[in-house]
């Protein structure tokens, strides 16, 4: 056991060459000045105006700051982003991006998707590695001043290679976003073409013969065995060339079909580059070098070092165990909705930070009933909207247990305007999920107001018992009055 031990650690921390990871930062780098400018807009002139904020449990203490703050976080982010492009003070830049994105991301629930929560994660390990140890400012600086050496290019002895953990960490990062997606997509309602059904025909841009359903299942049944196999693919020395093929039609026909989920098809494809030989983009750098220059005497490309012994210091040994601790976490939480009744993509329990991807069509009604001092009257439409954006009301919508906080947000500022008041606030939600019919989706019986909201744990107020009827019911058998003469129109 103690030798298997070894020769991991051995393998971990084995000398590798820094050129893929270096590339990986450039490309993330691109990535982040683009996304920093195109979410500004929303941050800065929708959410910072909302009411009510989808604040995560145990994170509600993050709050917007002043316009003026806000739109310097900006700034400081889109710089640092580009600092990290050239990889100038990576460590102090990539930090910069980490916090800054992250703070951004973790602002409201309204905006969440699982592409921002990947780039946050990359951040942070852009921060952990040495990835400007190849193309970049830094190794120049160093390369000019020595003496820079431990805090510009990270510690260790030897500054021309990182350890083998830098580049593998960021391998099945993306292998388990890639998976744990196939996973998710392993259920009745995908494998017979929903969402697909209904999502294909609503997009114009699309030739007819792929808004059809065979298309639909088609799509659905190889994007489920692409996710599922394709990290293991790539993942091996023998298949990652035949993957790589697959990998960027998935990519552009997503980036093609679903014109809303920019960035993330384009990080993905350029994120497979960090799956073959670390040293190749430096050889592919020398070979242009000399092709351009027209050298006569052929620079040899650069070889991967042979392994040298790694000394077990107790600071790698916590490390480690923090290695352990970030993986079993990304193994174990996306599972967590197996801890609540009914299906996460319609109750919201357990369905964020798990890498549910782009699973279910779904359409919502909702308001609020409140009672007080003998009256009656309702939230609902317009009404919501005085509180919240659009963005942030479909998010309500998918996450009951929101509404439960929206409705304390409601009684705390009827209080705030008369402390002798005591709302009953009772919640009603209708959902189509999947061209199912409405329906209800909350315990109109419950007083809100009254009832505690837990951070953790199932809300026994949520009907999770929703899917009785088969996904597309809505229309699939819709009869006129000739009889049994059966039509196909949707409503």
């Amino acid at each position: 056991m103690r030798l298997l031990a070894a020769s991991t650690y051995q393998s971990l921390f084995k000398p590798t060459h820094p050129a893929t990871l270096g590339l990986l930062r450039i490309c993330f780098g691109i990535l982040m000045v683009w996304q920093f400018q195109s979410i500004k807009p929303y941050i800065l002139e929708i959410v910072t105006n909302s009411k009510f904020f989808l604040t995560y449990d145990y994170f509600h203490w993050i709050k917007p700051l002043s316009p003026s703050v806000m739109e310097s976080l900006f700034l400081a982010g889109t710089i640092a982003a580009a600092m990290m492009l050239v990889g100038l003070l990576n460590r102090f830049s990539s930090l910069i991006v980490f916090l800054v994105w992250t703070y951004m991301f973790m602002l409201c629930r309204g905006h969440y998707t699982n592409h921002y929560y990947l780039f946050s994660l990359v951040a942070f390990w852009m921060f952990m590695t040495d990835c400007n140890r190849w193309g970049s400012i830094d190794r120049l600086i160093y390369n000019a001043l020595p003496v820079t050496r431990g805090w510009i290019l990270g510690f260790g002895e030897d500054k021309n290679t990182v350890p083998y953990w830098q580049v593998l960490v960021f391998q099945v990062q993306i292998m388990i976003v890639y998976f744990y997606g196939g996973i998710a997509k392993i259920g009745w309602d995908w494998m017979q073409g929903y969402p697909m059904r209904i999502w294909l025909p609503m997009k114009p841009w699309l030739p007819k013969f792929m808004q059809t359903d065979a298309v639909a299942i088609f799509m659905s049944w190889s994007g489920m065995l692409f996710d599922l196999g394709i990290g293991w693919m790539l993942m091996s020395k023998r298949l990652r060339w035949w993957a790589l093929p697959f990998v960027l039609a998935f990519h552009v026909t997503n980036q093609l079909t679903f014109r809303t989920i920019a960035g993330f098809p384009h990080f993905m494809a350029a994120a497979t580059l960090i799956y073959f030989e670390p040293n190749w983009p430096e050889n592919l750098r020398i070979k242009l070098k000399n092709l351009l220059a027209k050298a006569k005497e052929k620079v040899k490309p650069v070889a991967e070092k042979s392994p040298v012994p790694q000394r077990i210091t107790g600071l790698r040994r916590v490390f480690l165990a923090f290695l352990l601790v970030y993986g079993a976490w990304q193994i174990f939480y996306p599972f967590r909705h197996f801890l609540y009744p009914g299906d996460p993509s319609l109750t919201g329990e357990g369905a964020t930070f798990a890498w549910r991807m782009m699973l279910t069509s779904r359409d919502y009604g909702a308001k609020l009933k409140v009672l007080v001092d003998g009256q009656t009257f309702y939230i609902t439409g317009e009404s919501f909207f005085h509180y919240v954006n659009w963005r942030q009301f479909t998010r309500l919508c998918r996450m009951p247990k929101s509404i439960h906080r929206f409705a304390h947000f409601i009684r705390d500022e009827m209080k705030t305007a008369n402390p002798a008041a005591n709302p009953e606030i009772y919640g009603f939600l209708i959902v189509e999920y999947n061209g199912r019919p409405f329906r209800q989706l909350m315990d109109t019986t419950v007083n809100l107001a009254a009832l505690p909201y837990n951070e953790f744990g199932h809300a026994d107020w949520v009907y999770s018992d929703y899917m009785e009827e088969p996904a597309g019911s809505k229309w699939k058998q819709q009869r006129t009055n000739e009889g049994d003469q059966v039509t196909d129109g949707r409503f």
